[in-house]
């Protein structure tokens, strides 16, 4: 009993660990990114450039937000809910399928190197493309698409990755694990964070990239699935519902970048020193 609270503990502390080291990374990554764009084409005056930031990010989280709920964002979730009622049927019979319930183990032994490496790659080229709003000779509209990427990641990561995870019900159940004390339920897998990560960015720069992107990236996305059933780190139904949580983020930011290119614009920017200026704008 000791034995096996002790090793409850330690798992636990992996976990938050693994956690903690994404979320700093993540953090670290977009402060980075967020920094350099904004300087380009700005002034030098410290707290000029502070104000510019600010207002530009807040402009496309407002934006991309704003557009997650629409008519198009509820046909999506709408869509996935007969897909997910069926997978979510499934889900035990297919978990059986990979752990021993008398030995308490998985059935599978995945590589951990291999699961290691799908665990941090999906997310590195999620948000690969979004590096190129850091090259200032690129076409104007891929680094304003880069923009709008990274500023929709905050929300991203805390939704998906925290808030909806908090939620302790059934559905939220993670598979059992050898890896997990079997006498617990543990919760927190869905939606799956990976695969709302990946259709995010497939439908996001599958848009503007075209299939180059988008089918690569598809397909790494299946290998990904794969290996996390086997290896019961997620039910299908939690893919259903990553997948369906990331195509509407992609399509909000399909339709922010649109209004930033082609709609009318009417905004207050600071400029150095302690004015402001008013912007009037339409793209033809």
């Amino acid at each position: 009993m000791h034995t096996s609270l002790l090793r409850h503990g330690i798992q636990c502390g992996q976990r938050g660990l693994d956690l903690n080291k994404k979320t700093c990374v993540l953090i670290l990554v977009l402060c980075a990114c967020m920094v350099h764009v904004r300087a380009f084409g700005t002034c030098y005056d410290y707290s000029c450039f502070l104000k510019g930031v600010m207002h530009r990010a807040v402009h496309d989280a407002v934006d991309f937000n704003r557009f997650c709920f629409t008519q198009q964002s509820l046909g999506v979730a709408l869509g996935a809910v007969p897909f997910y009622l069926v997978a979510h049927q499934m889900d035990r019979n297919i978990n059986d399928s990979f752990f021993c319930w008398g030995c308490h183990q998985n059935i599978c032994k995945t590589s951990p190197t291999a699961h290691k490496f799908l665990d941090y790659a999906s997310i590195i080229l999620a948000i690969a493309p979004s590096f190129c709003a850091l090259i200032p000779s690129l076409n104007p509209d891929l680094r304003c698409q880069a923009e709008i990427f990274m500023s929709a990641m905050p929300f991203v990561w805390l939704v998906g990755e925290h808030l909806l995870k908090a939620i302790q019900v059934n559905a939220f159940l993670r598979p059992k694990h050898g890896r997990f004390d079997w006498r617990k339920n543990w919760y927190g897998g869905c939606p799956s964070g990976h695969m709302m990560w990946l259709t995010f960015s497939i439908s996001y720069w599958g848009h503007f990239l075209g299939p180059m992107w988008a089918v690569p990236m598809t397909a790494f996305a299946g290998i990904v699935c794969a290996e996390f059933t086997v290896s019961n780190r997620h039910y299908i139904s939690q893919y259903i519902v990553g997948g369906a949580l990331g195509l509407i983020y992609g399509l909000a930011g399909i339709k922010a970048f649109d209004c930033a290119k082609y709609h009318f614009g009417l905004e207050v920017e600071p400029v150095c020193g302690d004015s402001v200026g008013l912007r009037c704008s339409y793209a033809f």
